[in-house]
């Protein structure tokens, strides 16, 4: 053991309490393999508390699952994993009759390497007739029967590998491969004692008659699964302490007989008429902590959520209306990633707007924020009448971290940021990231750390040279005020939709400010932030700067103690006893930037 090659066996001198811990969390053929170090360790995995089971199901050659002999072999391994399983949980059961506890935790995870073979796994046998139930059959063991927390899954990536679903930056669409690969019956669930339940890949999860009912669940995790939106509401009913809820790439199916079998030609891009959109909605009364990580539904509408005691919600998909009505009042912290639309490249501009502002204006009680806004065209609006109808007030939020991508010169990029700001009147901390589209294009999914090192220094030396070039230019436009202070707004232009608006969170509040851009000859829209936040924050302390290497903050520093110096005798900006200003620029902190948008 590593521990014993460092200097001594350290496991020994734990306690009997950590190491069950420690145990809790091991493969139960691993934690059957640690009966043999020494006495001591012979009744720990048996009275840990948790049973984890990992079947790999034997692959099938070319033809194989039609040839006799090789579903033989396939169905005897999987005959033989069953066993084990049950001989696991019997130890277990005998170990909570010796007087140690009885079993809080069941993890069940099936590999195979296609999906049809996780079927004939679970569900078949060699005469091909419908027999089995591999995972009910364990659930009914009589140690299964007391579980706390229970984690199934069945999937078709073998040796551990992620899934597709896990790795793609798309929703899950109704045709995509191994979207539910089982069918679970609800009562075969320890429901009178279960907490948290977690299940990968199901097809099927209905309620029964009369319902199942879970008193004490707590947790509930659908992953990749194919769940109709009233199976989903008649769990979310069943279980009256349901505080946190997390849907991981959940197809939202509709029920065809409350909406009709309506169906729409797949070549249509466009979205249906207002009037023919769905109106779901779905109901978590007591839920605390919501997440819809890449769901979908077969057609679009709107979805209205009823959860009056959430305190955190994230969202990641296209952009839709997700409804918080009424908005909640303990929010504290919202999350909104919008993604590509996957094949459909035609979006109507002011459907996108109005579902943008209904679903933020459920956000109206958050005091923390996050937007991930793929096109920042999209979500802007210019017309007074417009921002009047669409635009919600946030009374509440206090910090805000927008990040964007947006097309050069970014003028309907600068429009997003002001009706943000509009809506923001107590904004306390800004963070803003911006790529333009040509550069999101270029992204790969991570960085390579040799590439932004050469990055970071072909920059860098631009940035000097054109810096030093700058210096023995005379300044278009300089010139002497009466203060004799020098007038160096003339270098960068103002925003058009931003500069000379005024909003109340600039004059009273906003106290920090970091903006993450690129610096290009011909795009400066990160510098013109730069100016416009200097000018207009009339409170600001801290703007912390990063524009694509590590020392340009330096040269915009330069400019903003000079934009701040003028300001401070043109328009009374608050100084310090020193008479200097108290705004501070500072390097962004390397954790806030280069986070990929998805």
């Amino acid at each position: 053991m590593p521990t014993m090659a460092a200097g001594g066996d350290r496991l020994s001198g734990l306690s009997d309490d950590l190491l069950r811990r420690i145990l809790h969390f091991v493969p139960a053929q691993e934690g059957v393999f640690t009966s043999v170090l020494s006495r001591r360790w012979r009744p720990l995995w048996r009275s840990c508390g948790a049973v984890n089971l990992e079947a790999r199901a034997l692959k099938y050659g070319h033809n194989d699952r039609y040839c006799k002999e090789a579903r033989g072999r396939f169905f005897a391994r999987r005959d033989a994993v069953v066993s084990a399983a049950h001989k696991a949980l019997d130890t277990a059961a005998a170990a909570e009759a010796d007087g140690d506890g009885p079993v809080r935790k069941l993890t069940f995870r099936v590999e195979a390497q296609t999906e049809d073979e996780v079927r004939d796994f679970l569900h078949r046998d060699v005469g091909w007739r419908d027999k089995h139930d591999v995972f009910a059959g364990v659930l009914s063991h009589r140690a299964a029967h007391r579980l706390e927390e229970l984690r199934i899954a069945a999937v078709d990536s073998d040796d551990g590998k992620p899934m597709h679903f896990e790795t793609s930056k798309y929703e899950a669409c109704p045709n995509i491969h191994g979207l539910g690969i089982f069918p679970l019956a609800v009562g075969s669930l320890p429901s009178k004692t279960l907490r948290v339940l977690e299940i990968t890949n199901c097809s099927k999860l209905e309620q029964t008659s009369p319902p199942v009912f879970f008193p004490r669940l707590e947790s509930l995790r659908l992953r990749h699964c194919n769940m109709p939106l009233n199976n989903l509401q008649d769990i979310i009913d069943a279980a009256p302490l349901l505080a946190i809820i997390r849907l991981d790439s959940v197809l939202l199916e509709d029920d065809e007989k409350r909406h009709g079998n309506r169906r729409r030609d797949s070549r249509d891009n466009a979205p249906p008429p207002e009037q023919d959109r769905l109106n779901r909605s779905l109901r978590c009364r007591t839920t605390i902590s919501l997440v819809m990580d890449r769901c979908s539904f077969k057609e679009e509408g709107t979805l209205q959520i009823y959860a009056p005691m959430l305190r955190r919600f994230r969202y990641r998909g296209v952009l839709r209306h997700i409804s918080l009505s009424p908005p909640p009042p303990h929010l504290a912290r919202a999350e909104l990633t919008l993604t590509e639309y996957g094949n459909v490249r035609h979006r109507d501009p002011r459907v996108a707007r109005q579902s943008f502002w209904g679903t933020v204006r459920g956000f109206s009680h958050a005091k923390e924020m996050k937007l991930r806004v793929r096109h920042l065209e999209e979500i802007a609006t210019t017309n007074e009448k417009r921002q009047a109808k669409l635009l919600p007030v946030l009374p509440s939020l206090e910090r805000l971290h927008l990040q964007g991508v947006y097309t050069a010169p970014g003028n309907m990029a600068a429009a997003a940021i002001e009706n943000l700001l509009r809506c923001c009147p107590a904004l306390r901390d800004l963070q803003i990231d911006l790529s333009t589209s040509q550069e999101d294009a270029k992204r790969k999914f991570q960085y390579g750390q040799d590439f932004l090192e050469r990055k970071h220094r072909s920059e860098f030396e631009e940035s000097v040279q054109r810096f030093k070039r700058r210096r023995l230019q005379p300044t278009v436009g300089a010139g002497d005020d009466n203060d004799g202070h020098v007038n160096y707004f003339d270098e960068v232009s103002d925003l058009p939709g931003l500069s000379g608006h005024s909003f109340e969170c600039l004059r009273k509040c906003l106290r920090r400010v970091g903006l993450q851009f690129q610096r290009q000859t011909t795009d400066c829209f990160g510098t013109k932030l730069v100016k416009f936040f200097a000018q207009d924050a009339k409170v600001l302390e801290e703007l912390c700067i990063d524009a694509g290497n590590e020392r340009i903050h330096d040269h915009l520093k330069l400019k903003v103690e000079k934009w701040v110096a003028h300001l401070s005798s043109t328009k009374r900006r608050r100084i310090n006893s020193s008479g200097a200003t108290k705004l501070q620029v500072f390097s962004l902190p390397r954790s806030y930037i280069w986070e990929e948008l998805v």
